[in-house]
């Protein structure tokens, strides 16, 4: 049928459809031959009327559609013109023009987001935005990523409590966050989280704030992290774990960027769109997320990364076990020592 026919009525298929069922085959076909026959035409007949039925719900679905989106516009022109998107109004405050709300990207066990009129629930899939002036708090079971404005990643652990004040600005008063400002936009400032021993500011890093019985712990894995307090400001680089006394005294150390003080963020580490990216890219991105370097056997191996293409999806995949069967699709294989990725060619053994 072309756009420019009338649609068959319902009454009309049925028609059709008592046609076939009352038609009588020739004698000279077999019975079984009949059957058949009769049982394919009717399944035909079938799908053109469920086709047809779905053509006219999906143009009487546009035309609704049509009018609402005209209503919308009309009410959101109303509400510009007389003020109506102000504090206290019918379009909540938290969706205003200008603010963008923080995007949920992997939620594990209790996450609880409470507004800003204090109303609590569950956070789940069906809710991935969290608006701004929420506050979020996970669970003795919980853990959860978010993708703030400008792009950074934003991770919290177990018992952990944020809340978002305004764009790239949070106050964390419970728990330990992991930020990677990796994706952050271009232009886009330092993040400003408000803690109980001061204020933090990244410069384009990774890093772990984690809240003690006995102060703020700051762990740095790439770039710099700067401290504001009562008692002046500190910086802490990679490699370096600053912590912070409740009573003001200061100790710096030494921390690994690879292993166990950094699994609990890889747990809920944004899944990685494989489809279409260059392994180069891949083994860049996942060697960055474990805090190893990348090293490769040969030259070669190094150039072909940059021009093989990955198609698929990793699914639900661990960062270490989808690494091994990417590699072995690409008939390369990882090895690790020591916070080294090493690709090489041959057998994984």
């Amino acid at each position: 049928m072309t756009d420019s026919e009338t649609p068959r009525s319902d009454d009309e298929l049925d028609d059709i459809g008592r046609l076939l069922r009352w038609m009588e085959p020739p004698e000279s076909v077999a019975p079984a031959r009949q059957a058949a026959a009769r049982a394919a035409a009717y399944e035909v007949w079938q799908d053109v009327v469920r086709s047809e039925r779905r053509r006219q719900r999906t143009r009487r679905l546009l035309a609704w559609a049509a009018v609402l989106v005209a209503g919308m516009g009309l009410a959101l022109a109303l509400g510009l013109s007389r003020g109506w998107l102000g504090s206290g109004s019918w379009f909540d405050s938290s969706h205003q023009l200008g603010q963008t709300p923080i995007v949920a990207e992997v939620l594990r066990g209790s996450v609880e987001v409470r507004s800003g009129a204090g109303v609590a629930s569950s956070l789940s899939f069906g809710q991935e935005s969290v608006p701004l002036g929420s506050s979020v708090a996970t669970g003795s079971d919980g853990r959860a990523a978010f993708r703030l404005a400008a792009g950074e990643s934003l991770r919290l652990d177990h018992d952990t409590r944020v809340h978002f004040v305004a764009d790239g600005v949070f106050e964390f008063s419970q728990g330990a966050l992991y930020v990677d400002s990796d994706r952050r936009s271009d232009g886009g400032e330092s993040l400003e989280i408000r803690t109980p021993f001061g204020v933090v500011r990244d410069i384009g890093t990774q890093f772990e704030l984690r809240i003690l019985d006995r102060g703020l712990q700051v762990s740095v894995r790439e770039g710099r992290v700067q401290l504001s307090g009562s008692g002046g400001a500190l910086e802490a680089r990679a490699g370096e774990r600053l912590e912070v006394a409740s009573d003001g005294g200061t100790a710096a150390t030494e921390v690994v960027l690879y292993g166990e003080p950094w699994a609990w963020s890889l747990a809920v580490a944004p899944p990685y769109e494989l489809e279409g990216k260059s392994l180069e890219h891949y083994l860049t991105t996942v060697t960055r997320e474990m805090g190893w370097r990348l090293e490769y056997e040969d030259p070669r191996l190094e150039r072909s990364a940059a021009e093989i293409v990955l198609h698929g999806d990793l699914g639900s995949l661990q960062v270490q076990e989808a690494l091994v069967s990417v590699l072995e699709a690409c008939g390369l294989v990882p090895r690790f020592a020591n916070g080294v990725l090493r690709i090489t060619e041959g057998d994984p053994s």
